[in-house]
């Protein structure tokens, strides 16, 4: 991953053997597979802790809307926090340095939706019992 350090991305290799970096304050996970050398996931793990039944209903709804609006980037619940995540085939480690920025990109304008979403919906909750 030599691009990572040209690029001055920090980065460590964990036990695994997947690189963990980070990018705009929050860290990655970059995976790849020896079973499928063309796949690779940028994964962006539990940024979101689900807290109760309505919270959760507000992601699913949330995480429906992003999955069918943003190329690439796709979310979900796992253990009761949210991921997102990029998966895609390309020739490795050719094709990567030169998408990984865009892919980041959009994994980051996702998360942010997300995010967004999540705090209108809470406002709205709040509003509607304070009224």
């Amino acid at each position: 991953m030599d691009f990572l350090a040209k690029k001055k991305f920090h980065h460590r290799l964990d036990s695994d053997g997947d690189v963990i970096f980070q990018f705009c304050g929050m860290s990655y996970v970059l995976m790849a597979e020896e079973s499928d050398p063309r796949f690779v996931r940028i994964l962006l793990p539990a940024f979101w802790k689900i807290e109760s039944d309505i919270e959760r209903s507000r992601a699913l709804e949330a995480i429906n809307e992003i999955n069918l609006k943003y190329k690439v980037a796709k979310m979900g619940i796992v253990s009761n926090r949210v991921v997102s995540m990029a998966e895609l085939w390309m020739e490795l480690p050719k094709d990567l340095p030169k998408d990984f920025e865009r892919i980041l990109k959009c994994l980051s304008v996702s998360v942010k939706q997300f995010y967004k979403k999540m705090i209108h919906g809470m406002e709205v909750e709040k509003a509607k019992g304070d009224g």
